[in-house]
């Protein structure tokens, strides 16, 4: 919590970095995994009330998807893990900026679809 505090008090006026603060919640949340049900849609909607006090469309991930998107969470998860044991790296793992691109894409699509509604 202190991380994603620290993420969402310093991404300012960057959308960048606001939409990287909510993926932070909804990776950093489905990982640790703290209750015994509920625990997706749980990180889903935290990371989706961070996105909608910045203003961002909601990411929608279609049922023909969700095998990926699990994908993603998972390789996401072991990239995390696998980084946790070295003490010199820095950054997200593959498996993270994967799961970030995944879900930021659906962000963009989400906003694509918003926009198209303006046209």
């Amino acid at each position: 919590m202190e991380e994603l505090n620290y993420k969402l008090s310093s991404c300012g006026e960057d959308p960048v970095q606001q939409a990287m603060a909510a993926i932070y919640a909804h990776f950093h949340m489905a990982r640790i995994h703290p209750f015994i049900d509920g625990n997706g849609r749980t990180s889903r909607v935290t990371q989706d009330i961070i996105l909608n006090s910045y203003g961002f469309p909601l990411p929608i991930i279609p049922s023909g998807e969700r095998v990926t998107y699990y994908d993603c969470l998972e390789q996401a998860v072991g990239g995390w893990r696998d980084k946790r044991g070295r003490e010199k790296f820095n950054g997200p793992s593959e498996g993270e900026r994967l799961f970030y691109d995944f879900i930021a894409g659906k962000i963009n699509s989400s906003l694509d679809s918003v926009l198209e509604c303006f046209r």
